[in-house]
C-alpha cells in the first residue's frame, strides 16, 4: 500500500514540476534611468465616413487538411530511468520504476486455477532475452 500511496506522490510532484517548467517567463520590464513617457490623449474625430457598398462578396476561405506525412511502422523506444531496476523480470519487479515500464503493455490477471497469469494490453507478444525484452505492439495503437 505504501508502494502506491509512494508512486502517487512521485507522480504528482513530477506533474506539479512539470507545469511548472512548461509555463512562460514573465517579461521584465526594460529598466531605464528616465522618467516614463507620457502620452496625449487621443481626441475621436467628429465625422464619420459613410460605410462603403460593394457589388460582390468577400471570397471565403477554404479550409486546407494539414499534410502530417505517413506514420512509419517499427522502430525502438528507450526508457531511461534514473532508479535501480531490481529485475527485467516482471514478476519481480515492482515499484515506480517498473510501473513506468510494465504498465498498459501487459497486466497481471488471476487465473482460473488462482495463478496470476501475464495478459496483453498494448503488447500482443513479448520476447525475453537475458539483456533485454522486445513487446511486439498491436497495429491499432497510436502514439500521438
Amino acid at each position: 500500500m505504501s508502494s502506491r500511496r509512494s508512486f502517487l506522490r512521485l507522480s504528482a510532484l513530477g506533474a506539479i514540476g512539470l507545469l511548472a517548467a512548461c509555463r512562460p517567463a514573465p517579461s521584465a520590464p526594460a529598466a531605464s534611468g528616465a522618467p516614463p513617457a507620457t502620452v496625449a490623449p487621443v481626441v475621436p474625430n467628429q465625422a464619420t465616413a459613410a460605410p462603403v457598398t460593394t457589388s460582390a462578396p468577400a471570397a471565403q476561405a477554404t479550409p486546407t487538411a494539414a499534410t502530417g506525412g505517413t506514420p512509419k511502422r517499427g522502430g525502438q523506444l528507450t526508457i531511461l530511468q534514473t532508479n535501480d531496476f531490481v529485475s527485467m523480470d516482471p514478476i519481480y519487479a515492482s515499484g515506480p520504476t517498473a510501473a513506468a515500464c510494465y504498465d498498459w503493455l501487459v497486466a497481471w490477471r488471476p487465473g482460473a486455477d488462482g495463478q496470476y497469469a501475464v495478459q496483453p494490453q498494448l503488447a500482443k507478444a513479448w520476447e525475453a532475452s537475458d539483456t533485454k525484452i522486445v513487446f511486439h505492439l498491436r497495429d491499432d495503437v497510436k502514439f500521438h
